[in-house]
């Protein structure tokens, strides 16, 4: 989706990107909030 949106970002359907990433972003928070913490108690 990125090369689609940087390269050929007059055929991308809002919409589409809208609800992928309104899926998406919740889990993709969850998992990131994870390594962020797992990645802080590593380094402190």
């Amino acid at each position: 989706m990125r090369n689609r949106i940087a390269h050929a970002y007059w055929t991308v359907d809002d919409d589409v990107v809208w609800a992928a990433v309104d899926e998406h972003a919740p889990e993709l928070h969850r998992v990131l909030a994870e390594e962020i913490t797992a990645a802080r108690a590593v380094l402190d």
